[in-house]
């Protein structure tokens, strides 16, 4: 974690790291996001929902809301 790198953010050196590093993270996190959405669609294109199925069905939902 980039804080605990104990960069000394009060030089300008410091500060240029500190945002390489956010930026590279930022950037790794978007190509994550981008390869889970291109997977996403064709397994949602086949009938695939994924996520957790729901816990109650109508009628129960309709036994909590009484």
């Amino acid at each position: 974690m980039v804080l605990e790198q104990g960069i000394d953010t009060s030089t300008p050196s410091g500060r240029l790291q500190f945002h390489m590093f956010g930026a590279f993270d930022e950037f790794l996190l978007e190509l994550i996001v981008e390869g889970t959405l291109e997977e996403l669609a064709p397994a949602r294109a086949s009938g695939r929902t994924g996520g957790r199925p729901p816990a109650l069905d109508t009628d129960g939902v309709a036994r909590c809301l009484r």
